[in-house]
């Protein structure tokens, strides 16, 4: 594989064999140059801008044939940074998790980089214990001390998680990295729109109303028409899972990144709303990780002393019953959406909740989900009233229209003109 090694406007031509480290073609290029590796000068050979490791053979670096290659002095001190690699640590303190970005030497052992990395926190964290994994294995303290990023096969950039202790009697604050520059300031936002942004509270509850939800509801007829969108959807519908399309026949790929697009976004929270028989509703937020069992144990000091470790949950429909002692985690196990209802039975009547949350308690009207389709059902009648002509029967239907101006029925005894015969 015939190579070219420029050197201050010399050129040395080279061919040596695909296996062959590059090393030996650096050592052939210094001898031609009447060049020699000291301690204070070392050279390096580059692609463009990129330094090239020696001691890889040189069919895996994808050279290509009669490439160019630039021979390059650098010092000791830019030999050392350059064998320096860039490593993320994802870091989870107690229930704190966040990421710090270093530049590590992988010559240097772990329990040196894990104290820099502590160091670049913000306040600076002294741990007692600290265990990372590296793929699919753990290294504790004890054996850190005896390993190091190139022991490991580490030799560029990657992506480790490291797990912190701390001890107890030490205030543990969210470690975040100084910024490099001041903050945009964003527009002054809106009453209405900070409302729609925020977060729910973690804990609400509601009670039923003197009248009931299904009073406000006023069904139309038209909502139970069969439209041209509705055949549209159900005929895609039956596309997908026949598995024709109108378009060309598309690979695996292309299929997967079509499919990717329609992916919903990763749900972050879970907000669960607890019924209990006398339809009083407590709604909770938890995190997708978040298994029943620890569902049961935020609900049970809500409740009254009779209820305490009495009750049940179970999904409505399918009816289900979901165990106090059961690890499902309630996204990834349960298959939970964003907003979830479940039930609560308990053998001892009502009322359920403490005395100090009942007195907090709102209307399920004011629940944010009613309103919103408390609005949408007004939005949808002030468009029908907007639009007389859709709602208008008599325009719709032309049976209703005045017969007069309506053309008359063909008459008995009279042949229509596409069933005469020609004279011709």
């Amino acid at each position: 594989m015939p190579l070219q090694i420029q050197y201050d406007f010399k050129s040395f031509k080279s061919t040596p064999s695909p296996n062959e480290p590059l090393f030996k073609t650096l050592q052939s290029a210094l001898s031609h140059f009447h060049l020699s590796n000291t301690q204070n000068n070392q050279w390096q050979l580059f692609h463009s801008t990129t330094p090239l490791p020696t001691d890889i053979p040189l069919r895996f670096l994808n050279l290509p044939s009669n490439t160019t290659l630039i021979l390059r002095q650098t010092p000791s001190i830019l030999q050392d940074q350059f064998q320096l690699i860039k490593i993320k640590f994802q870091i989870k303190l107690q229930n704190i998790q966040t990421s710090v970005v270093s530049m590590v030497n992988p010559e240097k052992p772990l329990n040196q980089v894990i104290d820099q990395v502590c160091n670049q926190l913000t306040p600076p964290l002294n741990p007692i214990n600290a265990t990372l994994q590296v793929f699919n294995k753990n290294y504790d303290s004890n054996q850190l001390k005896d390993f190091c990023l190139t022991s490991l096969g580490i030799k560029s950039s990657m992506v480790l998680r490291l797990t912190l202790q701390v001890q107890e009697q030490e205030q543990v604050q969210a470690p975040v990295q100084a910024p490099v520059q001041a903050p945009v300031q964003a527009p002054a936002q809106t009453p209405a729109q900070a409302q729609t942004k925020s977060s729910p509270p973690p804990l609400q509850v509601f009670v039923p109303s003197e009248t009931p939800l299904s009073s406000e509801i006023q069904d139309n007829d038209t909502d139970y028409q069969l439209s041209l969108d509705h055949a549209m959807l159900y005929r895609n519908m039956l596309t997908k899972q026949s598995g024709i399309s109108n378009g060309p026949l598309l690979t695996k790929r292309l299929r997967d990144l079509h499919s990717n697009k329609h992916t919903p976004p990763p749900i972050e929270s879970c907000i669960l709303r607890i019924r209990f028989p006398d339809r009083t509703h407590i709604e909770i937020q938890f995190n997708p990780s978040d298994t029943i069992e620890l569902v049961y144990q935020k609900i049970n000091p809500l409740l009254l002393p009779p209820h305490q470790t009495h009750f049940k949950l179970y999904i409505p429909h399918p009816y289900k019953h979901l165990p106090s002692d059961s690890q499902s985690t309630l996204i990834k196990d349960l298959k939970f959406n964003k907003k979830t209802l479940l039930l609560l039975q308990s053998s001892s009547p009502s009322p359920y909740l403490q005395t100090e949350l009942m007195e907090q308690a709102k209307f399920l009207q004011e629940a944010n989900d009613v309103k919103l389709d408390h609005q949408l059902m007004v939005t949808k009648e002030t468009l029908s009233n907007s639009n007389p002509s859709n709602s208008n029967p008599s325009n719709s239907n032309p049976s209703n229209s005045n017969p007069s101006t309506t053309k008359s029925s063909l008459e008995p005894g009279k042949v229509p003109k596409w069933l005469k015969l020609s004279k011709k």
